[in-house]
């Protein structure tokens, strides 16, 4: 084509569109500007084929006004050509708006790509114009542009819409109601930028909520009613349900059921400013809900509404913490209470507690228990379960036996004053462990040993282990069992700043060291005695210790640590496995001649 300068005119007059087409790569810019200029005069079909073809020229100029001209052809056999063009960055921009000219919905989906990910800025601009162009097939993927992190996708989805115009409006105004406001704000900007005019309908209050023009959904009335719900617990939503009135009345019973307490508390408040009667019986139905007691209490004042000597008359006098009356009430009001020992509101529990003791129901006593592992209301649990008497003696035996230290010092404590007295069994033993009195145990002989070993091995805790040490209740292999139960070194410390504890505080605890401990785990690996196994069981169970307290010396707070236990663990563990997992037996502890085991190590 460059050896000669071909006559565009008489080419054009031809109607010679092929000739044309190759004249774009003369090297002659007279010629190939002609040629241009030829084609898009002619505007012929028969150039699209030609066209396409010289989408994969050597020469990007060529590329580049081929996918100008097939645009202006709106050439949709083009279009997939044109969409593998997308990828060459030399002609990407001719490309775009050729798919945005020729209009075919199977752009949308490449176009978008370059709008959400594309580096380029003009490139994501002129592919927002592109799919503008190709109209309401774009419109559901800007929608979901719209959800985009990215702040200048969001913007270039937004302005997209809006040029788009009626296409744009139903489905923006569905966007209204999405549970994301920022979404909804959204929504309704582009639809007022577009010209659409709200009615009085569900969309119109959506909209005006976006707008914070609450005025205009009193004006709407019992149509904006669920929208105003949706748009609790914000202050401004309840005044207007509580000005539109009795219409709102039943679509606010299913907000006494919202996970969100705070929803929950302002539909208590509008029901109780309307005063409708027909809110009674919802409210009283949540009076057992803490986060709204008190406002349900208040709205039920409101309606006059007297309680009864029932459980839900209980609930009404817990709201106004009445305690006196709810002893009154008596058996009706535990399933109350109850439920009032497990609030936040520590106050409320601790009174809870003390109104059951002087109930005295037999229901109260597990929960009473339960609630001795928290030291908050310990105290007040224990009194009570006292003033309950002989109902609670036999739930707390169990309770001997608690891995919480302080749940089993307790239960004893409430078991001595209420009178019980513990026999030479396991029983007993439990109780004089939480007395720290070997010697009983010792007394007991064979039955306390199952306690005890349980104890050393189960409780995480720092418990006297030198007055053990001293009274050796297992005899002569008191040595081998604490060092299997001793701890290893402290993890996860922390200490005043320029203060360090000691190397023997970090790796000893009650005079084991982590070697001793190692040498007694062999010992029993190296056992053939059945007793070995049971106390590898242990010691494979045996918790880490945390939160433990050591007193450093020269620092006023003390060093908090874990005191680890996963290294014997570890091991028991395996030598278990070794031996083909056998079980843990309990009554192996009263066979004659089972303490047959290795020494302890020398101390």
């Amino acid at each position: 084509m460059g050896l000669f300068k071909p006559n565009i005119a008489r080419m054009k007059a031809k109607g010679d569109v092929e000739g044309l087409v190759r004249a774009l790569s003369h090297k002659d810019v007279e010629v190939w500007a002609d040629a241009k200029i030829a084609l898009k005069d002619l505007h012929d079909a028969r150039a699209i084929q030609p066209l396409i073809t010289q989408l994969s020229s050597a020469d990007f100029n060529v590329r580049g006004w081929a996918a100008e001209l097939l645009g202006l052809l709106r050439a949709t056999q083009a279009v997939e050509p044109l969409i593998a063009a997308l990828r060459d960055n030399t002609m990407r921009k001719a490309a775009i708006e050729a798919l945005g000219l020729i209009g075919d919905a199977r752009a949308v989906e490449p176009l978008m790509a370059i709008v959400h990910k594309h580096y380029d800025e003009n490139a994501r601009i002129a592919a927002a114009e592109a799919l503008v162009r190709i109209g309401k097939p774009a419109v559901e993927p800007f929608i979901i542009a719209l959800k985009e992190d990215a702040k200048d996708v969001r913007q270039v989805a937004a302005e997209a819409l809006v040029k788009i115009g009626t296409p744009a409006v139903e489905p923006l105004i569905n966007l209204l109601h999405a549970n994301d406001m920022n979404l909804s704000k959204k929504a309704a900007e582009a639809l007022g930028q577009i010209g659409w005019n709200p009615g009085k309908d569900e969309n119109g209050a959506r909209y005006w909520i976006t707008q914070d023009r609450w005025d205009k959904c009193i004006e709407i009335g019992t149509p904006a009613v669920e929208q105003l719900i949706r748009a609790l617990p914000q202050p401004a939503a309840a005044e207007a349900l509580g000005r539109i009135g009795t219409p709102a009345v039943e679509p606010l019973f299913a907000a006494l059921e919202h996970g969100d307490p705070s929803v929950r508390q302002a539909a208590v408040k509008v029901l109780g400013k309307i005063g409708d009667p027909r809110a009674l019986k919802p409210l009283i139905s949540v009076l057992g809900d803490e986060h709204v007691r008190e406002g349900t209490v208040k709205a039920l004042d409101r309606l006059g509404w007297c309680p009864g000597e029932d459980e839900n008359g209980a609930r009404y006098w817990i709201g106004k913490n009445r305690w006196d009356i709810c002893i009154k009430i008596g058996r009706p009001a535990v399933e109350p209470l109850l439920a009032a020992i497990k609030a936040s509101d520590q106050h409320a529990r601790r009174a809870a507690m003390e109104a059951l003791g002087k109930i005295g129901d037999g229901r109260a006593v597990e929960p009473l228990i339960s609630a001795l592992m928290d030291h908050d209301v310990c105290q007040v649990a224990t009194e009570a379960l006292v003033k309950i008497g002989n109902p609670a003696v036999q739930p707390l035996i169990p309770a001997l036996q608690h891995t919480s230290t302080e749940v089993a010092k307790a239960a004893a404590e409430v078991l001595e004053r209420l009178g019980w007295r513990p026999g030479e069994d396991e029983d007993g033993a439990r109780y004089w462990i939480t007395k720290n009195r070997w010697d009983k145990c010792i007394e007991i002989g064979k039955p306390a040993v199952e306690p005890l070993l349980r104890w050393l091995f189960q409780t995480p805790q720092r418990g006297s282990l030198e007055q053990i040490a001293r009274d050796r209740p297992f005899g002569d292999h008191t040595d081998l069992i604490l060092e299997a139960s001793s701890y290893g070194p402290i993890t996860e410390t922390y200490w005043d700043e320029g203060v360090w504890p000691s190397e023997e505080i970090r790796h000893t605890e009650y005079n084991y060291s982590l070697e001793d401990g190692d040498k007694a785990i062999t010992s029993l690996c190296a056992s053939k005695n059945p007793l070995s196994t049971n106390l590898l069981h242990l010691v494979a169970e045996k918790p880490d210790a945390t939160n433990v307290m050591f007193p450093l010396e020269g620092s006023q707070k003390p060093m908090m640590g874990t005191l680890s236990f996963a290294y014997q663990r570890q091991r028991a563990r395996a030598e278990l496995k070794a031996r083909g997992d056998p079980a843990y037996d309990p009554e192996l502890y009263k066979q004659a001649g089972i303490w047959d085991l290795p020494p302890a190590s020398p101390h």
